[in-house]
């Protein structure tokens, strides 16, 4: 129970979370919300409950007769009485529906066909969302209609979500949750970084010239044949930023003739170990760690909420992870982060995060709460690096595999017509840290604060507001225009944007007020 409050802490409160026993032994005691319960379909039966989430089974064909009958559907859909929201994959829809919400179907292996359900009991989640899809433009614009019938893309979104239309019916020689990470990667909005894709031992070298094969020859079988997923790399010295993991299913559930089969995770703690005390890695997650994500035998319960690892735990269990880049230790010579693509993680890049609050996800996600992004972390390795010129460092040693990360603003044929020109005095705020980081004691203070940071920090501390809630409409205050901040109108790909831009004034204005700004 308390490992479940500590997977939730800053998503549901501690009061709303209550475990499920039977209806008989259930608390009369009043509360000041409902508590959440989770339960199987027929765990359910015979309750009732105002809002109801349902979160049918993606098996990617239909494993006959179980997760989509009929009785089945029936019974989880009527134990609501006001709301029923329905959480589900494009693959467990029809066709033409997938098309009319993806533009694309997503590819299945052994689609399920009418003829293989001739006694018309099966493919009732599908025939569900065909309901909704047929009211929904009937309900819109009549009275007492609820507004919130109908389709709802989520803000939640991740580098995962391609998962489905990169599974190619014929076998890839890429793994599809790498080929998203991929993707991403080249998108970055970074500059001065370079990628390279499986990258072996052999290509790494640690600051006294030893390759890492040779460094942990007793740890494999073959060292020369382990490998990183990615590694991200300054592109002048070579010196490794970041190292990826990408972890597919394979990572957290597999079999071996029908028995449990434990080599995968066997191989993810070598790496991990590896990384960690061959190569003096700060070990890394993209926010909270949930429970799932990474193996059981990698830290219990009490070893989480104590923050200490257990007896016979292994070397990386869960408290040795950090999970935000404020974590990260100054003597971590690069950043290795694993990204589970069990849905776990979200919003990984600062591409995806500010798409998502452009559609108003700061109404439904608590900015306390925003994960880190993989440009985040990159920023903050910079800044230990050049804090500590003393510390072990890894080099890539690969040629001509990498390719360089194209800056979001910087990226071919994409126009932006900026009327706040860095050649102007006045400047955006990313060239404001630019500048404040040549200040060697506001370069401490800002630390790997990026553009998005400080944009919170003057919001909160009253320079900047945010029209309608629309973060592409963000203007100087009153008060920020009282100190000389100014705003500038412009357009990109996604249309039109209003942003603040600070004049000489302003900025050194904000540079004499930086740590209560900060620190706020």
């Amino acid at each position: 129970m308390n490992s479940v409050k500590w997977v939730l802490a800053g998503i549901v409160q501690d009061a709303d979370i209550a475990l499920e026993t039977s209806y008989e032994e259930e608390s009369d005691s009043p509360g000041a919300y409902d508590p959440i319960y989770t339960l199987t379909i027929h765990r359910s039966q015979g309750r009732e409950f105002d809002s109801v989430y349902l979160l049918p089974v993606e098996d990617g064909n239909w494993e006959w007769p179980w997760s989509q009958g009929r009785r089945l559907v029936n019974v989880a859909a009527s134990r609501a009485k006001e709301e029923l929201v329905v959480i589900l994959s494009t693959k467990l829809m029809e066709d033409d529906t997938q098309c009319w919400l993806a533009g694309r179907n997503a590819n299945v292996t052994k689609p399920a066909r009418a003829a293989d359900d001739k006694n018309n009991q099966e493919m009732y989640v599908r025939r569900l969302v065909e309901y909704v899809r047929r009211l929904a433009p009937e309900k819109e614009g009549q009275a007492g209609c609820d507004a919130y019938y109908g389709f709802h893309k989520s803000v939640i979104t991740s580098v995962f979500d391609e998962v489905p239309f990169k599974q190619e019916r014929k076998k890839n020689k890429e793994w599809a949750p790498e080929l998203c990470i991929k993707e991403s990667l080249q998108d970055l909005r970074v500059k001065g970084v370079s990628v390279a894709q499986n990258v072996k031992l052999d290509q790494l070298s640690l600051s006294d010239g030893t390759l890492v094969s040779e460094a942990c020859a007793g740890r494999y079988v073959k060292p020369d044949k382990a490998h990183y997923d990615f590694v991200l790399y300054e592109s002048h010295s070579k010196r490794v930023l970041m190292a990826i993991e990408v972890d597919g299913t394979q990572h957290r559930f597999k079999r071996k003739s029908g028995r449990p089969d434990d080599s995968q995770r066997e191989l993810d703690e070598t790496k991990n170990a590896v990384a960690k005390e061959v190569c003096g890695a700060d070990l890394c997650w993209l926010g909270k760690i949930r429970i799932g994500s990474l193996a059981a035998e990698t830290g219990s319960a009490e070893a989480i909420e104590e923050d200490l690892a257990s007896e016979g735990a292994p070397r990386t269990a869960w408290p040795s992870w950090k999970c935000f880049p404020s974590k990260v230790s100054i003597d971590a010579s690069f950043v290795f982060l694993r990204i589970p693509s069990d849905g776990s993680t979200f919003w990984e890049t600062e591409a995806l995060r500010e798409k998502a609050l452009d559609l108003g996800a700061n109404e439904v996600i608590a900015n306390d709460y925003l994960p880190p992004t993989i440009e985040e972390y990159l920023e903050k390795q910079r800044w230990l690096n050049a804090r500590s010129t003393a510390k072990s460092f890894l080099r890539y040693l690969g040629d001509e595999e990498g390719y360089a990360v194209t800056p979001h603003a910087q990226q071919p044929g994409r126009k932006e017509q900026n009327a706040c020109s860095t050649k102007t005095e006045n400047l955006p705020i990313t060239k404001c840290l630019e500048e404040w980081r040549r200040d060697p004691a506001l370069a401490e203070l800002l630390g790997g604060m990026s553009a998005a940071d400080m944009n919170r920090c003057l919001v909160k501390a009253g320079y900047q507001v945010i029209e309608d809630g629309d973060y592409r409409k963000r203007k100087p205050s009153e008060q920020g225009r009282r100190i000389g901040i100014s705003e500038f109108s412009s357009s990109d790909a996604k249309g039109p944007y209003t942003s603040p831009c600070y004049s000489a004034e302003a900025r050194a204005y904000l540079a004499e007020h930086m740590r209560e700004l900060v620190e706020a």
